[in-house]
C-alpha cells in the first residue's frame, strides 16, 4: 500500500484546484450566458403574456358579438318563417287572382254571347214587329 504525504496531497490538490478554477470560470462564463438569455426570455414572455392579455380581450369581445350574432340570428329566423307565411299567402293570392282572370274571361266570353243573343232576338223581334204591321195592314186593306 502506497501512502501519500502531505506534500503528494498538495501537489494533487494544485493540479485539481487550478483545473476546479478553469471549470469554474467556465460555469461562471456560461452562467452568465444564461442570465442573458433569461433576462431575454423574460422580456420576450412578457410580450407574450402582453399578447395573450390583448388576444383574451379580442376572444372576449368575439365572445360578446357571437351572442349578439345568435340573436340576431333567432330574430332574422322569426322574420323569415313570417316572410314564408306571407310567401305562402301571396302564392294561394297569385292562385286565385289567376282563377278569378279565368273566370273573368269566361263571364266576358258568356257576356259576348248573351250579347249577341239579345242583339239576334232583338232583330228577330223587329222583323216579327214588322211582320205584323204589315200583316195588319194587308188585313185592314182586305177587310176595307
Amino acid at each position: 500500500m502506497m501512502t501519500l504525504t502531505k506534500e503528494d496531497l498538495a501537489a494533487i490538490e494544485g493540479l485539481f484546484t487550478g483545473k476546479f478554477d478553469g471549470i469554474d470560470r467556465q460555469f461562471e462564463s456560461i452562467d452568465k450566458r444564461f442570465e442573458a438569455m433569461d433576462q431575454r426570455f423574460e422580456a420576450i414572455d412578457q410580450r407574450f403574456e402582453a399578447m395573450d392579455q390583448r388576444f383574451e380581450a379580442i376572444d372576449q369581445r368575439f365572445e360578446a358579438m357571437d351572442q349578439r350574432f345568435e340573436a340576431m340570428d333567432w330574430r332574422f329566423d322569426a322574420i323569415d318563417q313570417r316572410f314564408d307565411a306571407i310567401d305562402m299567402r301571396l302564392e294561394r293570392m297569385d292562385g286565385d287572382i289567376s282563377k278569378l282572370k279565368v273566370g273573368q274571361q269566361l263571364i266576358k266570353k258568356d257576356l259576348y254571347k248573351i250579347s249577341k243573343q239579345v242583339e239576334m232576338t232583338y232583330d228577330l223581334a223587329l222583323e216579327n214587329w214588322g211582320q205584323i204591321e204589315e200583316s195588319k195592314k194587308r188585313i185592314s186593306v182586305l177587310e176595307g
